[in-house]
């Protein structure tokens, strides 16, 4: 799936300066986030 790679450019940009369009993303990988990380 693409939502890790999107997870990890949503935190280098930073979640003040995420677009609308990547905001949404952040929240819905944001419980997941350190999950996908342990994953890999």
């Amino acid at each position: 799936m693409v939502s890790g790679s999107v997870n990890r450019v949503a935190i280098l940009l930073g979640d003040g300066d995420v677009t609308p369009f990547f905001k949404p993303a952040v929240h819905y990988d944001a419980g997941g986030a350190s999950e996908g990380i342990s994953s890999r």
